[in-house]
Order: structure tokens, then sequence, then C-alpha cells
């Protein structure tokens, strides 16, 4: 099965997230689309997170628009560690 590659993503866990997003304004054509899938923090704001990462490169009046599939919240206590 697919795992996640990286395990250390900053403070918040999404810089590397944040960073692929910021540089996909330079890389994708008209009607382009970005596909992800990650195990984000606060997901409830992921959608505000998502247009400011974007927009920090594409400038404010960029057109952006996401769809965001979420599951149930993972309980903290079900992470274990991970080392750098």
């Amino acid at each position: 099965g697919a795992g996640a590659m990286f395990g250390n993503g900053g403070d918040s866990g999404e810089d590397v997230f944040a960073g692929i997003v910021r540089g996909a304004s330079r890389l994708l054509g008209p009607g382009g689309r970005l596909s992800v899938v990650a195990m984000t923090p606060n997901v409830e704001g992921l959608p505000d997170r998502l247009k400011s990462w974007y927009c920090e490169e594409a400038g404010d009046g960029a057109n952006f628009q996401a769809l965001i599939f979420r599951g149930l919240p993972t309980p903290a206590q079900q992470y274990l560690p991970t080392s750098s």
C-alpha cells in the first residue's frame, strides 16, 4: 500500500505541501489541475490555506478553486513520532 513519503513537514507539518501548492501556478496551464493526497491538520481551514499558498506566487487575482475530500479525523494518540 501507499504511505507517507516524508516524515517532517516543518512546525505545522505542511511545509512540503505548501511549497507544492505555491509552485503550482508556474507549472499549470489554463484549466490545469493539481491533485494531492495529504494527512493535513485542521482540515476545516484548509481551503483558505490552499488559496493563500497558491496566490502567494500567482497573485491575488488568480483563478483558484479547491475541492477537498476528507475522511474522519485521526486522533493524535494514533500517530507515532517520526525522526528526521
